[in-house]
């Protein structure tokens, strides 16, 4: 990964020129963060790709470039900081640890398929993060996965999508 990271903010709809303005100033590489989004037409599913986060650029270089940089682009609305204190707008911890996602899976997010009930999987995403269960149920029309999870000893079961769970292939130590 690039030394240098910044996300920055501009109107929907314009992501894709704003990154090329971007990199034609020689200012980084643009990630637009896209995920796999299946869609029912005329009875069959068909997956498309989608904005995951409208608006956002996450932004990779090799140089220290000035704040100023980025903030001069033509429809660029604001660089997100972390507060008065900081003047240049460089991601760290979560923050930076999610663009390196974004940046090992070229920006694209896919879609699971492959979980089936029984299926010891990990969560990926949101509060239960890394969090490990069982698959124990399926709404293949509405693309979500009952995990069956373990809180402080007790079981507890939880509906979510497909695109925040993988498969692993050993059962969670926590599992009983």
């Amino acid at each position: 990964m690039e030394q240098y990271v910044r996300c920055a903010f501009c109107l929907t709809g314009s992501e894709e020129s704003v990154a090329r303005k971007i990199e034609k100033k020689r200012l980084g590489r643009v990630l637009i963060p896209r995920k796999v989004k299946p869609f029912r037409v005329n009875g069959q599913w068909v997956d498309r790709t989608e904005l995951l986060m409208p608006g956002y650029l996450f932004i990779f270089s090799e140089e220290k470039y000035p704040f100023s940089g980025l903030k001069a682009v033509d429809g660029i609305v604001r660089v997100l900081t972390y507060g008065d204190r900081d003047e240049e707008g460089f991601l760290t911890g979560w923050d930076l640890d999610f663009a390196a996602w974004l940046q090992k899976e070229d920006g694209l997010i896919g879609k699971l398929d492959a979980v089936q009930e029984g299926d010891f999987v990990r969560i990926t995403d949101g509060a239960l993060r890394d969090m490990q269960g069982r698959a124990v149920g399926m709404n293949r029309h509405r693309h979500m996965v009952n995990v069956e999870v373990t809180f402080f000893g007790a079981k507890r079961n939880v509906w979510l999508g497909y695109e925040v769970i993988e498969t692993v292939k050993e059962k969670p130590h926590a599992e009983g």
